[in-house]
């Protein structure tokens, strides 16, 4: 489960996470005392799953769009810009909202809270943007794309800290399972 910049592969899917969660209930003797079970852990990613897949669903076509926006931008279109910039960020802000919601429901396990964070991060830079844009809309006026832009941007920049921290935890998840069944049941 990835969240990336665009052009790259947006989602990873990870089969053996469900036996992550089955195989490695308990905490190994070294495990760090602040960090959750790798059961705990396990059973977050995958209740986050969806959430981020629908997120990542919801961007791509959305994406798409302000790419030909942000094309037409540059042309110099700009009463044709300004509407559409506020159907697109009218369009897309509530299913981000909702998204966002949906992921606070979620008590992070401890050790877990940086990827909450980066995941919150990455949604409200799509969020603020497309509130960028729904102000365009309104305003007519088209320093509101630097700003939808600026917020795209800063949304990448945590979803690789996602990514990151998600490869992070799986890792640590894989080398516990490991561990588990090496010492047996």
């Amino acid at each position: 489960m990835g969240i990336v910049a665009s052009g790259e592969s947006l989602f990873r899917p990870r089969p053996r996470l469900r036996q992550a969660a089955e195989g490695a209930s308990r905490r190994p003797p070294d495990a760090d005392p602040g960090m959750a079970s790798p059961r705990d852990i396990a059973r977050y990613l995958i209740m986050m799953k969806p959430l981020i897949a629908r997120a990542i669903e919801v961007r791509q076509s959305w994406i798409r769009e302000l790419g030909m926006l942000f094309e037409e931008a540059r042309q110099g279109n700009a009463a044709q810009v300004t509407t559409r910039a506020g159907r697109l960020g009218r369009d897309h802000v509530g299913l981000f909202r909702d998204v966002r919601a949906s992921c606070e429901r979620y008590q992070p396990p401890a050790g877990c809270e940086e990827l909450q964070r980066a995941v919150m991060s990455w949604i409200d830079g799509l969020v603020k943007a497309c509130e960028a844009l729904v102000e365009v809309g309104g305003s007519g006026q088209m320093v509101g794309m630097q700003v939808a832009q600026r917020n795209v941007t800063e949304a990448r920049h945590a979803a690789r800290r996602f990514n990151n921290e998600y490869q992070r935890l799986v890792t640590e998840l894989r080398v516990a399972v490991r561990a588990a069944r090496r010492r047996g049941p």
